[in-house]
């Protein structure tokens, strides 16, 4: 395609700034969750979470897990809500020092291997509790 004029390249370029005051929700992610320790050792989180995306509906998310030892934490978890999805997955962490965590999870195993799990297989985290 041939630009032809000032104008038209002006327009293909996105250089016509618009002017005046305007609002725009920004990307956020607000999350509320309940823990409970069970004398069996095992623990239970039910959390229930919101972004600010079209056609996002709240996600409800149960994860139970259970500590190996002082520095394993290994869990199971079941997610339905998002984009309408049912999940079920699994969750390791591991203690490398007193507060710095490294967590693995996957929250969604069914599409973890096919073509469409592309950002929704693997989330990786390191963190440090203070």
């Amino acid at each position: 395609q041939v630009i032809l004029g000032r104008e038209a390249l002006i327009d293909t370029l996105g250089a016509r700034a618009d002017t005046g005051a305007f609002a725009r929700v920004t990307p956020f992610r607000a999350t509320m969750a309940y823990s409970v320790a069970w004398q069996s050792g095992w623990t239970s989180t039910f959390s229930l979470s919101q972004r600010a995306i079209a056609g996002y509906m709240p996600l409800a998310r149960l994860l139970i897990e259970r500590a190996l030892g002082e520095q394993i934490v290994l869990g199971v978890s079941g997610q339905y809500g998002g984009f309408g999805e049912l999940r079920a997955g699994l969750r390791f962490v591991y203690a490398c020092r007193d507060r710095l965590f490294l967590e693995l999870d996957a929250p969604n195993l069914a599409t973890a291997f096919g073509p469409n799990g592309r950002g929704r297989s693997l989330a990786v985290a390191v963190s440090y509790a203070w």
